[in-house]
């Protein structure tokens, strides 16, 4: 099932797969939990991950430049055409 899940993991960019492994001193007693050691492990890999992710730059801005490039000569002030009344 882990490989199939890592398999899958595999097509999405934006997903991952975090291995415990199968260490017997990150689990409890009867091998199905893991035990305070085995939690902290989790999450410091957990914590990791998303510093991680958040240190990576994916792209970046696009700057636009502010200039008019519209004839404001016949614009109202909320944008619409106006007729020019001839005299």
């Amino acid at each position: 099932m882990n490989r199939k899940l890592k398999e899958l993991v595999k097509v999405f960019p934006y997903a991952s797969f975090l291995e415990t492994g199968n260490n017997r001193n990150l689990f409890a007693v009867h091998g199905l939990n893991p035990n305070k050691l085995g939690k902290s492990l989790v999450n410091y890999q957990i914590a990791s991950l998303i510093h991680f992710t958040f240190e990576q730059k994916t792209s970046y801005p696009i700057i636009l430049g502010w200039h008019e490039t519209q004839d404001n000569n016949n614009l109202s002030s909320d944008g619409n055409q106006q007729e020019l009344k001839s005299q």
